[in-house]
């Protein structure tokens, strides 16, 4: 999200207030807009109180920095590289696998179980940005029992 949705005209409204034991009384309040603290324009701001129409002091910005966080798309853009894990949990918080109920449950009409929903519409995604395209599979919490795997 962008602060003032991007617009750099959008009016910002701040407000003083005091504070004492619970209570908040307000000081003042004014408006000014980001064009206006990074051109410099106006650093000092008259702290207004509607219910006593007069100043009641200024709020000054001595610095002012907008510093942007890149998206999840700029750092692709940069160059970096994922690498997709995923990890099972087995405990039996889950429920019996042999329960329709359970997230793990079986199912033998080709439909998928919840673990396998989750897994697939995330890696569905990620495997597009995955530099090797290959998926290192964790389990924790059980120890599963397939007949044609020694472990």
């Amino acid at each position: 999200r962008k602060l003032c949705n991007g617009d750099y005209h959008r009016p910002i409204k701040a407000q003083v207030i005091s504070r004492m034991r619970f209570k908040e009384k307000l000081i003042g309040e004014c408006q000014f807009t980001l064009d206006e603290l990074i051109s410099q324009e106006r650093r000092e701001f008259a702290l207004n109180n509607p219910a006593k129409d007069k100043t009641q002091g200024h709020l000054t910005f001595d610095r002012f920095n907008l510093v942007e966080k890149p998206s999840f798309l700029d750092y692709l853009k940069g160059g970096t590289e994922l690498a997709v894990m995923c990890a099972i949990d087995f405990t039996s918080s889950n429920g019996d696998p042999n329960s329709p109920e359970s997230l793990h449950a079986v199912k033998f009409d080709n439909r998928l179980n919840a673990y396998q929903s989750a897994i697939k519409g995330c890696c569905d995604i990620l495997l597009n940005y995955d530099f090797d395209k290959k998926i290192p599979m964790y389990g924790f919490g059980g120890k599963p029992k397939f007949p044609n795997l020694s472990t």
